[in-house]
């Protein structure tokens, strides 16, 4: 299964460019007021039925519609505990400044140049680091174990990643 940072960010990717349509057009609702912030585009379509859904994607230019449609099997897949942690994930993201929102697309991009293998690894070690408080995750992110497993590209996407997407801690 994929991690829930690959799950966040394909999510941001396929729908932030559906959320830019106006209101009351193509897939996303009118916002109401108060309304629960959640991946718009996945949510609506899990909402729909099925030959709703099928319209609202037959608007979608084919190669979108195929990404679309990928990203909702996926969605579709989750639990809805780990929907949730979807949900939460987006409104952080969206709580973000939008400069920051663009750094981590930037980051993420970079992420997404690097072999498999090594996408992997980093991963692992950004879900390690969102555990991690924010004293303890410095000092690992400044410790030699750390500097010997990554190159110098790595270890700042990491550090930017950790940043970026630290895990909110629960009162």
């Amino acid at each position: 299964m994929r991690t829930w940072f690959s799950l966040l960010i394909l999510i941001l990717w396929l729908v932030a460019p559906l959320a830019a349509q106006p209101r009351g057009k193509g897939i996303l609702p009118p916002r109401e007021k108060n309304a629960q912030a959640l991946p718009p585009a996945l949510e609506r379509l899990y909402n729909m039925s099925p030959e709703e859904r099928k319209r609202a994607l037959d608007r979608l230019p084919p190669r979108r519609r195929r990404v679309v449609e990928r990203q909702f099997q996926e969605y579709m897949k989750l639990s809805p505990e780990e929907r949730q942690a979807v949900r939460e994930r987006y409104e952080f993201f969206q709580a973000m400044p939008p400069e920051r929102r663009e750094r981590a697309r930037e980051v993420y991009r970079h992420f997404s140049a690097l072999p498999p293998e090594r996408r992997q690894v980093i991963r692992e070690e950004l879900a390690t680091l969102r555990h991690l408080r924010p004293v303890e995750r410095r000092e690992y992110l400044r410790s030699e174990s750390f500097a010997g497993k990554f190159d110098e590209q790595e270890r700042r996407m990491l550090f930017e990643l950790a940043e970026i997407f630290a895990r909110p801690r629960r009162p």
